[in-house]
C-alpha cells in the first residue's frame, strides 16, 4: 500500500536527469515526427505557435529548443530573439528545424543566437546526434557555471 507513493516519487527523481525538449512547430505532423525520433531519452514538451513555446518557457525551462523558424504570428526568428534577449532564458540552446535552405536566414538565424539548422527533411539518425551532442556541451556548460559559483 505505502510502496505507490514510493514509486510515484523515485520516477520522479528518474526523470530529473533525462533531458527535456520543447518542439516548437505550427504543423502537427513535423511535431510527430520528431517526436517519435527522439522520444528515447527525452522528455518532450511542444508548442504550436510562438505564444504557446513563451508560456512553455516560463512554465518551466526545457533543456533545448527544437524550433521552426516559418510560423504564424511569431516566426521563430521572433522567438529566439525574445528568449536569447532575457536573462532567464538566454541559456537555452535553440535549434532551428527548416525546410528553407536560404543561406541569409540560416545567418540570421545563427545571429539571433540559434545554435545549429537542422533541415527538413530530416535524417533520424543526424537529428538525435545533434540533439544529444548539443545537451552534452549544455551540461558540461550548467556544470561549469555551477562550479564557478560555488568558488566564488
Amino acid at each position: 500500500m505505502r510502496l505507490r507513493p514510493v514509486l510515484r516519487l523515485l520516477s520522479k527523481v528518474a526523470a530529473v536527469g533525462i533531458p527535456e525538449l520543447l518542439i516548437v512547430d505550427d504543423e502537427p505532423v513535423n511535431i510527430q515526427v520528431l517526436s517519435a525520433v527522439l522520444k528515447a531519452g527525452h522528455r518532450i514538451r511542444f508548442a504550436v505557435s510562438g505564444e504557446q513555446a513563451l508560456a512553455a518557457v516560463e512554465q518551466q525551462h526545457p533543456d533545448m529548443i527544437l524550433l521552426d523558424i516559418m510560423m504564424p504570428d511569431m516566426s521563430g526568428l521572433e522567438l529566439c530573439r525574445t528568449l536569447k534577449g532575457r536573462e532567464a532564458t538566454k541559456h537555452i540552446p535553440i535549434l532551428f528545424v527548416t525546410s528553407n535552405h536560404d543561406r541569409e536566414v540560416e545567418q540570421e538565424g545563427l545571429a539571433a543566437g540559434a545554435l545549429d539548422f537542422i533541415y527538413k527533411p530530416i535524417r533520424p539518425h543526424l537529428v538525435r546526434t545533434r540533439v544529444n551532442n548539443y545537451l552534452e556541451l549544455k551540461q558540461f556548460r550548467d556544470r561549469s557555471a555551477d562550479h564557478a559559483k560555488e568558488h566564488e
